[in-house]
């Protein structure tokens, strides 16, 4: 009898301290993720795998931007988009305004806009989550988006559980990255951003659904067709001729 109570009394004091008898306790388990390389790997493998994303050099979006509660603007807005993308970070954004069609882009080194007010011309080269979000690798190529990252153990946003990556070099309230520990997939960027609606498009879960928060309000991109590999000739990034 004595030997049984022992016995009772050791398996309790495992279960609430989470010590496990062989290896790691879970509760450890749950809070290790692997090395960033890891993380990252384990995303690309979610979405399709490396041959699947290495075969999309252009991607099309199709869909509309809709604001929400915005001082400045309508409480609500709905706004026809068009995106055009190709590796390795070339782009082109069309908005298709009540006031007017609106395009900004990067040809690969300098950024423009062009909308009812006139044109305008940047030096350099972005880059945002956003510009990251669409390209038709953005698996592959996180590190040059976000530099630096470190693994920063599991965080628990909601009902959910994230492996969380952090870079020094940004801040991580916009640009901190949250993949599910139960799928692995990227759902989260930063505390605003939500990267939502996955489905599979030539082998590559893309979401099809972007929540971005911002003060006063925010934007949700909806796509309504994705599609990979259309013939993109150079000149669809290229700067207006109205700027030359």
């Amino acid at each position: 009898m004595f030997k049984r109570i022992v016995a009772i009394c050791i398996a309790a004091l495992f279960a609430v301290t989470g010590i496990a008898i062989h290896g790691r306790s879970a509760q450890d388990q749950a809070d290790s993720c692997g090395t960033v390389g890891e993380v990252i790997e384990r995303y690309i493998n979610a979405v399709g795998g490396r041959p699947a994303i290495e075969k999309c050099t252009t991607r099309v979006y199709t869909g509309y931007i809709v604001n929400d509660v915005d001082w400045e603007k309508p409480p609500f807005e709905v706004v026809p988009l068009e995106v055009y993308s190709a590796v390795p970070n070339r782009t082109v954004w069309v908005e298709r305004k009540t006031s007017g069609v609106a395009r900004s882009g990067f040809d690969g080194s300098t950024e423009w806009r062009l909308n009812a007010d006139g044109l305008e011309v940047g030096s350099g080269g972005p880059r945002t989550k956003m510009a990251w979000t669409v390209n038709p690798q953005a698996p592959l190529n996180i590190l040059e988006y976000f530099p630096g990252l470190e693994y920063k153990g599991v965080t628990t946003l909601g009902d959910k559980q994230y492996c969380t990556l952090e870079s020094p070099e940004l801040d991580r309230t916009y640009y901190a990255l949250y993949f599910e520990v139960d799928t692995g997939l990227l759902t989260r960027i930063g505390y605003h951003w939500y990267l939502e609606d996955y489905r599979e498009v030539d082998g590559v879960l893309i979401p099809h659904r972007i929540s971005a928060g911002r003060k006063g309000g925010k934007n949700t991109f909806w796509f309504d067709e994705i599609t990979h590999n259309l013939p993109l000739d150079s000149s669809v990034f290229q700067i207006p001729d109205s700027a030359r």
